[in-house]
């Protein structure tokens, strides 16, 4: 399992001080069937808890995610910035989702070299 932040991500995670730890234990309980919402064409949304904070108070990511196989962290927002993603941001996400799962290992590879991606790294 490949696990994945865009750079857009990886920004806002350092700002509300999002952890690859947390990001780690959100597509373990993924794997385990605890998905907040499935919205269709590969995208989900997942609940992460913050420190001192639990999941209710705590931030909203929108992930790519293929079963055992891959996951990508698209983008995130705080529970008091919105309750959910427009239409608008969902089809660009499901286009987005279509095409980071479509990458074989070399290309992921060639992305993160280019820094337009950033692998999690963590130990099952």
């Amino acid at each position: 399992m490949r696990v994945f932040k865009t750079r857009l991500f990886s920004k806002w995670a350092r700002t509300v001080k999002l952890s690859d730890k947390q990001l780690k234990q959100a597509v373990e309980e993924m794997e385990k069937g605890l998905i907040d919402a499935d919205l269709g064409g590969f995208i989900y949304k997942k609940r992460i808890a913050l420190s001192g904070r639990g999941k209710r108070g705590g931030t909203r990511s929108v992930i790519a995610y293929q079963l055992r196989r891959k996951a990508f962290f698209i983008f995130g927002y705080a529970k008091s910035e919105k309750d959910n993603i427009s239409a608008e941001e969902l089809k660009i996400a499901k286009a987005f989702a279509s095409e980071l799962l479509s990458y074989n290992d070399q290309q992921l590879d060639i992305l993160i070299t280019d820094g337009k991606l950033i692998e999690v790294k963590y130990e099952k």
